[in-house]
């Protein structure tokens, strides 16, 4: 019983993890489903993401009509292709469904390679091993990045673990396939390469000579594609913003919340840091003075790094405990409260769909049926509307027409040429839209000036959606 009442015994303990684990696996694989069916699969990201791999199938054109330019002039993700296969096989399967069931199905195989790395690095302190594993499921920035519609790097999480895994055990010509594979799904992702290379050189014992191959390879690999490849598809130019000395204060914040949300066990071990640094290069190098999401780690920027965060944290445990580490003392009184407080605050990220209640009680739960009948609405009307309209939808309604060839975004409405077939969908609400207020306002503001003349109700319009047209309504 000792084991349950010490939250230092509930991080070590077989029993709680997989209780835990049980219980997030249930959350999180039914999270997906949650988010289609009331309405949670926005255009940015999910739909961006995956709109491209539909228009390839459905429509042979690789293309993102969302932002009317090829996907490679917005981020590489050619990875993606992937899901094309169940796309095709199963095209009444809503597509938005298959990238977050995949990025909760990877979240989850995670903490099984730190357990299996945890058993190689801590083997003569075999009552420790349960504890990164642990500490991944609880982990509030990767729960919060697990819960964001952005989906290509989440995906590779277990790839990169798998990655130090490898190098771990000595399987070097398996890592450059590996990075090769991890970095179609994002430009960025070469950056693991560099820190596999100094993992082996630093952590392994291997070579340095073999190190530098692979990091070499995994730089040349990143230039392709950032300074090569996405440039000839219309993407800026990476160069012009490179700012290292720019906003050093939020820098600095991002290494110290980095450093909480780990519980400071890398610096158990800090040179440890020097294999994690590589994957911070974008937010350290690049001028985001516009995008302060990375330095506060919020949003889904940091999945990547905390996952070789976790790596860093293990042998920061495993130097402590063989009395290798700069720390000499006995772990503090205080450190129970911490795994308290990092458990609880992991807590409040977790969904929500505990408090789901049914359609029987709905007056408990009004937003949540709204939406429900509002996708409801959606699947219904969208085999009525012909494939050659321009679609106009809002943030959240996009996801059943990303097979058109003219979807476009809400902020398209005040462009479409009457010349030009259209169909504006519009909830019945701002707050089921995914739009903001005044965006949302100005729309259904722009609509309502040119009713009767530039727009028409739709007979499609019903107590849920209201849809617009440009042509004649007979």
């Amino acid at each position: 019983m000792f084991r349950f009442i010490s939250p230092l015994q509930w991080i070590q303990s077989s029993r709680f993890f997989w209780v835990a684990y049980a219980v997030f696996s249930v959350l999180w694989l039914m999270h997906p489903f949650y988010e289609l069916v009331f309405l949670y699969h926005p255009t940015f990201d999910t739909g961006m993401h995956i709109q491209p791999i539909v228009q390839a199938v459905v429509n042979q054109h690789y293309w993102n009509t969302l932002i009317d330019a090829h996907p490679f002039s917005n981020h590489f993700r050619p990875g993606l292709f992937v899901f094309a296969p169940l796309i095709a096989a199963f095209p009444k399967v809503p597509p938005t469904l298959w990238a977050p069931l995949a990025k909760s199905i990877a979240f989850l195989a995670c903490p099984l390679i730190l357990l299996a790395l945890s058993r190689r690095v801590l083997v003569n302190h075999p009552q420790w091993v349960y504890v990164i594993p642990t500490f991944w499921l609880f982990s509030d920035i990767l729960m919060g990045a697990l819960g964001m519609a952005n989906q290509a790097t989440g995906l590779m999480l277990p790839f990169i673990l798998l990655g130090f895994l490898w190098a771990y055990d000595g399987y070097f010509w398996r890592l450059f396939p590996l990075v090769l594979g991890i970095s179609l799904f994002k430009e960025n992702m070469p950056l693991v390469g560099v820190c596999l290379a100094m993992f082996m050189g630093l952590h392994t014992g291997q070579s340095w000579r073999r190190a530098s191959l692979l990091g070499a390879f995994s730089v040349a690999l990143g230039f392709v594609i950032v300074f090569w490849i996405m440039p000839q598809f219309g993407a800026s130019d990476a160069s012009s913003q490179i700012a290292p000395f720019s906003i050093l204060g939020l820098k600095a914040i991002m290494g110290l919340k980095l450093m909480l949300a780990t519980a400071c066990l890398p610096l158990l071990y800090p040179k440890t840091l020097l294999f994690f640094l590589p994957s911070l290069a974008v937010y350290l190098l690049i001028d985001l003075q516009n995008k302060h999401g990375p330095f506060w780690v919020s949003g889904h920027y940091h999945d990547y790094t905390m996952a070789i965060l976790m790596v860093c944290a293990l042998f920061g445990i495993n130097q402590y405990l063989n009395n290798r580490s700069w720390f000499k003392r006995s772990l503090p009184r205080f450190a129970s409260v911490l795994v308290v407080i990092y458990i609880g605050v992991g807590l409040t990220t977790v969904p929500k769909e505990f408090y789901l209640v049914s359609a029987n009680l709905e007056w408990l739960n009004q937003p949540l049926i709204q939406r429900y009948r509002t996708n409801k609405a959606l699947r219904a009307i969208v085999s009525q509307i012909p494939k050659h309209y321009t679609i106009v939808t809002s943030e959240n309604c996009s996801y059943p027409f990303l097979a058109y060839p003219k979807l476009r975004r809400f902020s398209a409405v005040h462009t479409i040429s009457a010349n030009s077939p259209a169909i504006v969908v519009m909830p019945s609400g701002q707050h089921l839209s995914g739009e903001s207020v005044v965006g949302y306002q100005r729309a259904k503001a722009h609509i309502q000036d040119g009713l009767g003349t530039e727009w028409r109700v739709h007979p499609l319009t019903g107590p849920w959606l209201t849809v617009y047209t440009n042509q004649r309504v007979d």
